[in-house]
């Protein structure tokens, strides 16, 4: 078992940004901010010098954005954790983001546990939505084509009525109710589904269900 830090550099124009997220991640003993700086361009620095595991970018930067940053980076160090940190949910700055090699996006409102659950995923090289993304942005993201797209696949009638329920943003409790199964065997049922579609939280399911004709919003 390996004791090694999750190393961060974090970019944004705004100091103010990487320091709340040096508060907000200050008592986990696994995680390390090595770094911040001000626009792509001092990313790209940083990143060379430094070689991060996880690097958290805002998209609109002077300079050289996120965007364009998150492109060379992902050609240099393919297997780098890039997340998009936005202030706002902008449908196609986040899909540049995402075409550009990005592991995932999150808003800067996001809580401290959504952040842990993105730094995580974004270091495995899996990819992250937001749990707070539009059914708008989900629909697009379904239409659009990213690095390391999923292929479908085979998933049993339970677990296509499952899904759909969860689209419908109904609770494992309400499921269960509805499916006349148990919670536990809900909260299985999805963990499978999860591990099936390459998700890791709920907005990853519902941009699989629209993108493979599971879920019609």
């Amino acid at each position: 078992m390996t004791n090694e830090k999750t190393r961060i550099i974090v970019a944004d124009d705004y100091p103010v940004l990487a320091e709340g997220i040096g508060l907000m991640l200050s008592n986990e003993s696994s995680l390390e901010i090595i770094a911040a700086c001000a626009n792509g361009q001092e990313l790209l620095e940083r990143v060379d010098a430094l070689q991060p595991d996880v690097v958290l970018t805002d998209i609109e930067m002077p300079v050289m954005d996120g965007i364009a940053a998150t492109r060379i980076l992902k050609e240099r160090y393919p297997l780098l954790g890039v997340l998009a940190f936005t202030m706002f949910s902008d449908h196609h700055l986040v899909i540049d983001m995402l075409q550009a090699g990005a592991n995932g996006y999150l808003l800067k409102s996001c809580s401290k546990y959504e952040l842990l659950e993105a730094i995580v995923t974004a270091r495995k090289g899996l990819t992250y939505f937001s749990n707070d993304g539009s059914m708008r942005l989900f629909k697009q993201l379904a239409k659009t084509s990213l690095p390391g797209d999923e292929n479908a696949v085979v998933l049993n009638e339970t677990e296509q009525e499952i899904i759909r329920l969860i689209c419908e943003q109904y609770a494992s409790k309400e499921i269960a109710l509805l499916t006349q199964l148990s919670k536990r065997t809900i909260d299985k049922y999805r963990d499978v589904i999860m591990q099936k579609t390459g998700s890791v939280n709920i907005a990853g399911i519902v941009v699989y269900a629209i993108r493979h004709g599971l879920y019609k919003p």
